[in-house]
């Protein structure tokens, strides 16, 4: 389902974000308050974390994951889950 798949990609962003600020993720529940304190982070993350999960929109949350990755240090994980953002939808 495409809302499930949506989801969890949003999960995953918040996953690494979190990672990166070595904080424990939160749930999404008070998440713009959350998200405000971080250093690491995408540009208006949680405003657009939200408007990709309420729209299902697939290429803004490939843009959000996209953003997060490149701030992560370059191993080579980060690397190629890159290069496969860059492959067509």
């Amino acid at each position: 389902m495409l809302a499930d798949f949506v989801v969890g990609r949003g999960e995953s962003i918040l996953r690494l974000v979190f990672a990166l600020n070595r904080e424990w993720e939160p749930g999404w529940k008070r998440l713009a308050a959350r998200v405000a304190t971080l250093r690491v982070k995408p540009d208006d993350l949680a405003e657009r974390l939200d408007a990709a999960v309420r729209a299902l929109d697939l290429a803004c949350m490939r843009g959000l994951a996209k953003e997060a990755l490149e701030l992560a240090p370059p191993l080579p994980e980060v690397r190629h889950a890159l290069e496969a953002l860059t492959e067509p939808l």
